[in-house]
C-alpha cells in the first residue's frame, strides 16, 4: 500500500472540506480524482504534503502516518512526491533544464547523474530539443510537459498533476495526458485531480469522486 487516508477530516473555520474519506491506493495505479470546484481536490494535495495537517484521522505514505512526521522530515516526504501544478510553477529566469537541475540540487543528487536523469525525463516528455529554451518560449503544451520532467527527474514514488489539463485546449491537454499515461505504464504511480470528463472517459484508470467534501464514489477501471 503507498497511500492510505483513514477516516480523514479537514475543517477550515466553518467550513468542512473533506468530511471521514477513507480511500487506499495501490502502487503502480492510476488515479483520478474528480468533482466540481470546492469538492476537495486539491485539500488532498495539501494533506499529502503535509502543508496542512487533517482535523482527523490519519494518512499513511509510503508506510510513514504523515500525522506524526517532524517538520525537518517534511522536505524528504516532499522530494518523493513529484507535484505537477496547473500554473506550471517554472522558473521563468532559467531553462528547462536549469529547472530540473535545481530539483535535483535541492534534492542532494550528485552532479554525476544529472546529465543522464535530464536526458532520460526529456525524452519520455517529448522535449528533448527544447530543453535549452526558458519556459517563455514554449507553448502552453510544453510548458506542462516541461512541468512534469521537471517533477519526474527527482525519481518520486508518485506524481500528483493538479489540473494539468485545466489550461489547455483538448488537443494539447490530450498530448499532456498521453504522457502521464507513459509515465504510469513505466510503473509510476500517478494522480490527476480533474473536472475534464472527456479525459477521465479517453485516459482508463480509477475514479474517485467527491462531492462537498465527501468521497461519494470509487469506480475501478
Amino acid at each position: 500500500m503507498l497511500l492510505e487516508f483513514k477516516n480523514v477530516t479537514k475543517i477550515f473555520g466553518n467550513i468542512e472540506a473533506l468530511k471521514n474519506i477513507s480511500f487506499c491506493i495501490e502502487e503502480g495505479e492510476l488515479v483520478f480524482i474528480t468533482g466540481p470546484s470546492g469538492a476537495g481536490k486539491t485539500t488532498i494535495l495539501k494533506l499529502l504534503i503535509r502543508q496542512i495537517k487533517p482535523s482527523s484521522g490519519e494518512i499513511i505514505f509510503d508506510g510513514k502516518n504523515l500525522n506524526k512526521l517532524k517538520s525537518r522530515d517534511i522536505p524528504r516526504l516532499r522530494q518523493n512526491i513529484g507535484i505537477v501544478f496547473q500554473d506550471f510553477k517554472l522558473l521563468t529566469e532559467k531553462t528547462i533544464r536549469e529547472n530540473c537541475n535545481i530539483a535535483l540540487a535541492i534534492s542532494g543528487i550528485r552532479n554525476s547523474e544529472w546529465a543522464a536523469r535530464t536526458e532520460r525525463v526529456f525524452e519520455m516528455v517529448g522535449l528533448g530539443d527544447r530543453a535549452d529554451l526558458f519556459p517563455s518560449q514554449l507553448s502552453g503544451g510544453e510548458l506542462q510537459r516541461a512541468a512534469l520532467a521537471r517533477a519526474l527527474v527527482v525519481n518520486p514514488k508518485i506524481i500528483f498533476a493538479d489540473e494539468p489539463t485545466g489550461n489547455l485546449d483538448w488537443d494539447t491537454a490530450g498530448e499532456v495526458m498521453k504522457v502521464l499515461q507513459k509515465i504510469h505504464e513505466e510503473g509510476k504511480t500517478v494522480i490527476v485531480t480533474t473536472h475534464h470528463k472527456k479525459i477521465i472517459k479517453e485516459f482508463a484508470g480509477r475514479v474517485l469522486v467527491l462531492k462537498k467534501g465527501e468521497l461519494v464514489e470509487d469506480i475501478k477501471p
